[in-house]
């Protein structure tokens, strides 16, 4: 297991760190710490301060332009069309 490689890896002496990965790894998850606690942890361990999360930029809203609907004209053959269609008498 990985757990294996690193325990050989450090000579089986546990680091600083031991503590905080044996309660990540503990298969009750109310039991394990949530992120600001293992942030804070590591904080307290490195010695920097963890800068807080920038918030997401808002988008400005985008303007949307509205074009009318083309005016549909009949062309001069188009109305021939619709005369020519159209028989004397039959109505």
């Amino acid at each position: 297991s990985l757990g294996a490689l690193l325990a050989a890896l450090t000579d089986g002496a546990p680091g600083p760190l031991a503590p905080l990965l044996d309660r990540l790894r503990t298969p009750d998850p109310d039991a394990r710490p949530d992120a600001a606690e293992v942030a804070a942890e590591l904080e307290r361990r490195a010695g920097v301060p963890v800068a807080e999360p920038e918030p997401e930029p808002v988008p400005e809203p985008t303007r949307t332009v509205v074009t009318p609907a083309p005016v549909v004209r009949r062309t001069p053959l188009a109305a021939l069309g619709l005369l020519l269609s159209k028989k004397p008498g039959a109505e």
